[in-house]
């Protein structure tokens, strides 16, 4: 085989490795930023407003409207029934803090949360 055609050969050979690897490593490249952080472009949870001594149905309505889940404790055996009767006593988590899953309220009878 002549040298020229071996250099030939040798020149072709490294521009296909070369045009291989300006096709294949960006795309690899950034694939995997993009899998390093996929909550980066997710908002924060929300805060928790401050409910504490409100009617039970008032601080359901605002956290129904920040879209923040909620479950309610309190009712003793027949359970809350009328929760504009009841009220707020405290809030897990608390008043600023971000609600990660499931917020709880604890709600009694006006004046008898410190009991």
């Amino acid at each position: 085989m002549p040298d020229s055609l071996k250099g030939g050969l040798f020149v072709g050979a490294a521009v296909a490795v070369g045009l291989l690897v300006a096709f294949l490593l960006p795309p690899l490249v950034v694939g995997r930023e993009t899998a390093k952080d996929p909550q980066a472009d997710r908002p924060p949870p929300p805060a928790m407003p401050n409910v504490v001594g409100r009617p039970l149905d008032e601080a359901e309505a605002e956290l129904a409207r920040r879209g923040i889940r909620y479950e309610t404790d309190g009712g003793d055996i027949f359970g809350i029934v009328l929760p504009s009767v009841w009220e707020v006593c405290e809030t897990q988590p608390g008043r600023g803090e971000r609600v990660r899953g499931t917020a709880h309220l604890r709600a009694a009878l006006p004046s008898t949360c410190n009991i």
